[in-house]
């Protein structure tokens, strides 16, 4: 009887036959390696570069057109001309009216929103608008300048009332030609409120209503005391009474 053997493989010459067949690819030399990384530097540094340079372009740019922009919005901008404030109340039909503003700049002077008059400015920066005719009552003035074609702002205004009528004054003591036989005369009557009142050269007291008192000293024989109101716009009256003094 034949006994047939059978040979069995190792493990690990189990595996050597099964692993596939891989080529033998040749690696690559130091110079090819170096290659690459040089041209990976130029890689990112061009893209870096070129980004830099973007920016640049961009920011140059920009500076043109924003810097003739705002050299344009420079050149245009004219601030308000400042006013010089006014007397709140006056008996003059025409004043002055003065201020500042930019040299060489035109100045125009408006009355509720109306023209009134125009005028350089002088290279002192200073301007005066002479014999500037006032309405009756509140006027309200403001001024604009311009240079070349940019005016400026409205200024703040500044107002002065226009009253030519004397104030108010009556004198209830002493009456006109009476007699006294004491030396010192006691003065009474009523004025326009907020006047300025003198009794003989002393200034009286005036009250809230106008009321007012003082006291003249009188003088042997006829005497004329004289009594004046005068009102916030420079307007005045007069009123004289006659005592004689016989002590």
């Amino acid at each position: 009887m034949k006994v047939y053997r059978t040979k069995i493989p190792t493990p690990n010459q189990s595996r050597s036959k099964q692993r596939p067949n891989i080529p033998n690819v040749p690696k690559p030399s130091r110079r090819i390696l170096a290659y690459s990384a040089i041209a990976g530097v130029i890689v990112i540094v061009g893209a870096v570069w070129g980004l830099t340079l973007l920016s640049d372009l961009s920011l140059f740019w920009d500076s043109i057109h924003g810097g003739a922009a705002a050299a344009q919005d420079t050149r245009h901008i004219v601030g308000a001309p400042n006013l010089y404030s006014l007397s709140p109340f006056t008996n003059k039909t025409k004043i002055s009216i003065a201020g500042n503003g930019e040299p060489g700049a035109v100045v125009t002077i408006y009355r509720a929103g109306q023209k009134v008059a125009d005028q350089l400015v002088g290279n002192d920066s200073q301007f005066v608008f002479n014999n500037i005719s006032l309405k009756s009552g509140e006027n309200v003035f403001t001024a604009k300048q311009s240079i070349d074609t940019s005016e400026s702002p409205e200024s703040s205004d500044v107002s002065t009332t226009l009253d030519t009528n004397p104030p108010k004054l009556s004198v209830d003591k002493p009456s006109d030609g009476s007699g006294s036989k004491t030396q010192y005369v006691f003065v009474s009557g009523k004025a326009d409120v907020n006047s300025y009142v003198l009794v003989g050269d002393h200034q009286a007291v005036v009250g809230v209503d106008g009321s007012f008192n003082g006291v003249v000293q009188l003088q042997n024989g006829d005497n004329k005391v004289t009594i004046s109101a005068t009102d916030e716009a420079g307007n005045k009256t007069t009123v004289t009474r006659s005592v004689n003094y016989s002590p």
